[in-house]
């Protein structure tokens, strides 16, 4: 059965540059996928309509503002933590509404950010988490789509993007 990968997406010159950070950081022919906010690492493909239509009524409720906060150290890694209280919300939103499909990895708090760099080994994420806050400047976002994606074979297909437009929470 395929599964859904569901993300937050940033405006065209922000994903531009985290794209950018991507492709300096991640070894060769890792990085096959834009930068993003994982929401859900798996969920059933036989979702997808009722998803597309719990996210289309959800965003108009919630902010989509966001901050980068800091660097976040994965261990073989180093991603810019995020927070933002409109992902939290559609996060727990979702999660309450899937709960009987999340795998192990989404069933963990959520702590949104955006990885740019993976398997790598430790001593090398710690040198550019070392070097990424050297200069590290909290920034403010606006996260415009909820994106879903097919996952087949390692890669991703676009099943989705849903407009977060509301600007701000009523």
């Amino acid at each position: 059965m395929e599964s859904l990968v569901v993300t937050g997406m940033f405006e065209q010159s922000l994903q531009d540059r985290l794209d950018g950070l991507r492709n300096r950081h991640f070894p060769p022919g890792l990085n096959r996928v834009p930068a993003h906010i994982s929401l859900f690492h798996y969920l059933p493909g036989s979702v997808l309509a009722d998803l597309a239509d719990a996210v289309t009524s959800a965003l108009p409720c919630l902010p989509a503002e966001a901050t980068f906060t800091g660097i976040k150290l994965l261990g073989r890694g180093v991603a810019l933590a995020v927070t933002g209280p409109g992902l939290e919300a559609l996060h727990h939103e979702l999660s309450a509404r899937y709960s009987g499909y999340l795998t192990r990895q989404d069933r963990q708090p959520f702590r949104p950010h955006v990885t740019i760099q993976n398997k790598v080994d430790p001593p090398v994420a710690r040198t550019l988490a070392g070097r990424l806050r050297e200069n590290f400047v909290p920034e403010h976002f606006t996260v415009m789509t909820v994106a879903v994606w097919f996952y087949r074979a390692g890669r991703w297909e676009s099943a989705a993007s849903i407009p977060w437009n509301s600007g701000s929470a009523p």
